[in-house]
């Protein structure tokens, strides 16, 4: 949901390649927002609504680094991050300075990062160097930041299978397992105190 509540973004696949798209739900319009024969993939707003950052193998086939694009449709796209590491978006920190994403990492897998955004809503923003914030020979995905900032979920294997932990944004401080028998995709609740999370589905 887009945060004023009234689109959508997402990914569709034509059965060819992946492109982001805006579904505009009161009116029942898609609008298509990316073109390029690369696979676009995992779009999220930014906090204020106008932008919409996605993954993308548009620059090496297989390896998706961040993008953004005009939620409006209008303008380029510009590249956010420039890896040989593959990333995928996470979640933005509710002041627009920092967005977190995950990135497969050589040796120790897939890892949480932080991309700081430096300017302002009135000047542009412009990316800075992306950092680590959890790295571990575990596999730790899907970082979310709760609503005031403080706090980011994700989804970690340390226990041997998927979990949502927690920890404080920006630290030190650590984790706190929230799901005791699995746990993944992690949402915190923009109307209440609480994280939301999917449980693996039961066999039978």
């Amino acid at each position: 949901f887009s945060p004023d509540g009234q689109k959508l973004a997402l990914e569709i696949f034509d059965g060819k390649q992946r492109e982001i798209w805006v579904y505009e739900w009161a009116r029942d319009t898609l609008t298509q927002l990316t073109f390029d024969p690369g696979e676009d993939r995992v779009p999220v707003w930014t906090p204020d609504g106008r932008r919409i950052v996605f993954a993308s193998d548009r620059a090496k086939t297989g390896i998706t680094n961040l993008y953004w694009v005009n939620a409006d449709g209008t303008g380029e796209v510009t590249r956010l991050t420039d890896s040989p590491e593959s990333h995928l978006p996470g979640s933005w920190h509710p002041s627009g300075k920092f967005f977190a994403f995950q990135a497969g990492r050589a040796g120790t897998g897939a890892d949480l990062m932080i991309l700081p955004m430096e300017g302002e809503a009135a000047r542009g923003w412009t990316p800075g160097t992306p950092s680590v914030f959890l790295g571990t020979p575990t596999n730790e995905t899907q970082p979310t930041f709760s609503p005031d900032g403080r706090w980011i979920a994700y989804t970690s294997n340390e226990a041997s299978l998927n979990d949502v932990y927690v920890r404080p944004f920006p630290g030190p401080g650590g984790k706190w397992r929230v799901s005791t028998a699995r746990g993944a995709y992690p949402r915190w609740s923009a109307a209440t105190h609480e994280l939301l999370f999917r449980l693996p589905q039961a066999a039978g």
